[in-house]
């Protein structure tokens, strides 16, 4: 099981590049660079997708309880990254409760999910630091996920760190590797810090950015920022989440209408 959880980390968490990937449009592919298309949203879709049409009794075995864990095991809950989409995972999973099966066991769905059922459609405009519609050789152009972040003192540090480089001790013998400072950083955060959520909707024409979240992320957390996963450099100003609008009503009128899951709605909007 352990290989299995080696591959929903890669799926949950988006690697950037080395400061040596971004040097050359060439270095990426050369050196391997796995770009992150998936998201939290990919990672719980997927579990659902195969809990609903798997029948093989080893299968249900070896995948019962698999999402309970992120919520019990210190080794996955604190593990650095994943503690800081913990957010995203548990609004995810209330959005899809009802298909993942015995991988969310039910007592502890009831305590982590409680709060987050049902999420609402979010959306804002932001003020980018960079033109994000400028063509980069379809290398590097932004890969964008949000930021929840809880305080002025916890963004000031973000800010800080955005956009620079430390050097990576583990391969310092061979050649000096760069890795980005602000994921360094952020898997140092603990939970109430932060929290990263992956996927996230933008338009590129009135710069909207649009996302999933519960009301309680209006209560815990204080600001918003977009971030470009491939390079962990802060790409917009912050703005107050407490400014982020709802399309609630939205929502019910569409869900009224055509009886559809309120995930699919959403995406719809």
């Amino acid at each position: 099981m352990s290989q299995v959880y080696q591959i929903m980390e890669m799926m949950l968490v988006g690697k950037p590049m080395t400061s040596s990937m971004l040097k050359d449009i060439h270095n990426p592919v050369n050196m391997s660079y796995a770009w992150p298309k998936s998201t939290t949203a990919t990672f719980v879709e997927l579990l659902a997708r195969m809990s609903e049409v798997s029948v093989s009794a080893q299968f249900k075995a070896l995948s019962k309880d698999v999402l309970t864990k992120f919520f019990i095991s210190k080794d996955l809950s604190q593990h650095p990254h994943i503690r800081n989409r913990t957010f995203a995972l548990r609004c995810e999973c209330a959005l899809r409760y009802t298909r993942l099966g015995d991988m969310l066991d039910k007592k502890i769905a009831r305590k982590v999910l409680f709060d987050f059922v049902p999420p609402q459609y979010y959306y804002a405009q932001v003020q980018p630091l960079k033109d994000l519609r400028k063509q980069k050789s379809g290398i590097f152009e932004p890969s964008l996920a949000a930021v929840l972040v809880n305080n002025l003192e916890t963004l000031t540090s973000m800010k800080k760190v955005s956009g620079k480089w430390i050097l990576n001790e583990e391969y310092s013998q061979d050649s000096e590797v760069y890795d980005s400072a602000l994921f360094t950083w952020i898997g140092k955060r603990n939970s109430v810090r932060l929290q990263v959520i992956d996927n996230v909707c933008f338009d590129l024409k009135t710069n909207v950015v649009g996302l999933m979240l519960p009301m309680k992320s209006l209560i815990t957390y204080k600001y918003i920022v977009l971030v470009d996963v491939q390079t962990y450099e802060i790409v917009t100003e912050p703005n107050l989440v407490s400014d982020l609008r709802n399309k609630r009503k939205d929502t019910i009128l569409l869900c009224l209408r055509s009886y559809l899951h309120r995930c699919s709605v959403s995406a719809k909007i």
